[in-house]
Formats: structure tokens, sequence, C-alpha cells
């Protein structure tokens, strides 16, 4: 537990909203940038310390919310 794995071998594309809040995790896949359908994505009151430049990827993105994580800086 901790980590966030995507199967690429799954149809994520069509994926609009995504709630990881609260879930423990420490660290997202960097495979998150291939959901390119997402326009949400809950990642509230986790332990995540960074998260993937792949995330830039997500042009659809809406809603991006990470507060009260470790963060201390986000993806340039």
């Amino acid at each position: 537990m901790g980590r966030l794995s995507l199967n690429p071998a799954c149809r994520w594309q069509s994926l609009t909203a995504l709630n990881l809040s609260g879930c423990g995790l420490t660290a997202l896949s960097s495979m998150v940038g291939g959901l390119g359908g997402l326009l949400e994505l809950r990642l509230s009151d986790n332990k995540l310390t960074a998260l993937p430049r792949e995330i830039g990827l997500l042009r659809a993105l809406r809603v991006l919310a990470a507060d009260n994580n470790l963060l201390t800086a986000l993806p340039g």
C-alpha cells in the first residue's frame, strides 16, 4: 500500500474523475499522465511528497485537489 500503479492494458482514457483522497498514498505513478480525459483529480489527505511531471499532460484537468499532503513543490 502507499503507491498507485496504473495498468496500461486497462482503458483509463475515458475516466473523467478520480478521487484518491485519504488513501495513504506516498507516491503517484507517472502513468497518471495517460489519463487524458481526466477533468478532476483529488489527492487530498495523503502522504505525497511530490507529484510526477506527467501530471502536466492532463490538458483537460479542471480540478486538482492535493491539500493535506507533504508537498514542497509542484512539477514545473
